[in-house]
């Protein structure tokens, strides 16, 4: 569980689907309300890559299908800029060799859609820091 306090979190959500983002970021940000949690929400693979090189991540959540992407090539590309990022994927389908996909780069979780969202906070609370200050910018 996290600590008392207003600790600022930044997660980088991304889904082609624009109401799904909006839903997601707004449960989320009530859910964490206590981490002054700070969503970025990206609609394409270009805008998702464009934030992830300005700004620096606690977490992403990313659909693995992206329209418009070749399948794993915006995860390696978030992985270059991201190396230590904890990543979730979600997916409405079964992603196939998802144990080497997620070997490969490191993803902590494939969730599912529908989104099962107590699991989804569940992973969120095992993968962020608990207490340090967001300093970065």
């Amino acid at each position: 569980m996290f600590t008392a306090g207003r600790t600022m979190v930044r997660i980088l959500l991304i889904d082609n689907d624009a109401d799904c983002l909006t839903a997601l970021a707004q449960r989320l940000s009530f859910a964490f309300r206590h981490l002054s949690l700070d969503v970025d929400k990206a609609e394409s693979a270009c805008s998702a890559l464009l934030l992830a090189r300005e700004r620096q991540y606690d977490l992403m959540i990313v659909d693995e299908a992206m329209r418009g992407t070749v399948r794993g090539t915006l995860l390696d590309q978030l992985r270059v800029l991201h190396p230590d990022v904890p990543l979730i994927l979600t997916s409405g389908c079964e992603i196939e060799d998802y144990e080497i996909l997620a070997e490969h780069l490191n993803i902590l979780a494939h969730i599912p859609k529908p989104i099962d969202f107590p699991a989804l906070c569940g992973w969120i609370e095992t993968s962020l820091p608990s207490s340090r200050p967001h300093s970065r910018g």
